[in-house]
């Protein structure tokens, strides 16, 4: 029997030592863990001396930490100069889910798996949110069609080629289509 990944997170959130090693992950739930974003907090239950690992994987969860201290800190240097640039404007920019809380809600904030800025606009601001973003030198890409974003809750992302910094501008926390959108609980104000 392999150590379950669910046991390494409890030693995270507890902070209480749990006597394991992460040498016993099974291969494909380690390598699903560190392609998920998960390689920081690994490194973090290692070096916290929740849980122990063998060196060659230290050594790859040190390389998952340093990658994500410098692509989280290019994020938050980006959301900045999104942010001045808006001047005023940023005052009805509302930051949600991983960027809002990258800062208060994890032992880091490069621990937090995902790797976007979701910014919520009123509709009325959208288009000057996205034509800053374009002078700022980010570009509208996505897998999918533009027809896809017609009724969706965000735009097509952006992409800064150079940051490697992406951007999602939702005007709505839901799709139009999910039920929960109309729930006055998730209402703008």
């Amino acid at each position: 029997m392999t150590l379950d990944l669910l046991d390494v997170m409890q030693s995270a959130l507890s902070g209480v030592p749990s006597g394991k090693d992460l040498g016993e992950l099974a291969p494909h739930t380690r390598k699903h863990a560190t392609a998920s974003g998960l390689g920081p907090l690994l490194y973090y239950t290692v070096q916290n001396g929740l849980v122990s690992a063998p060196q060659e994987l230290q050594t790859e969860l040190l390389s998952t930490e340093l990658t994500s201290r410098v692509l989280v800190e290019e994020q938050l240097d980006a959301l900045e100069e999104i942010l001045r640039a808006l001047g005023p404007v940023s005052n009805q920019i509302t930051l949600l889910k991983g960027i809002s809380i990258c800062q208060t809600h994890y032992p880091a904030p490069h621990m937090r798996p995902m790797g976007d800025i979701d910014l919520l606009v009123p509709v009325d601001k959208q288009a000057l949110l996205e034509a800053q973003l374009v002078h700022l030198g980010y570009h509208q890409k996505s897998a999918q069609p533009a027809d896809f974003y017609k009724h969706h809750h965000h735009s097509m992302p952006f992409f800064h080629e150079q940051k490697q910094v992406w951007v999602e501008v939702h005007t709505a926390l839901f799709s139009p289509r999910s039920r929960l959108s109309g729930d006055r609980i998730f209402a703008r104000e």
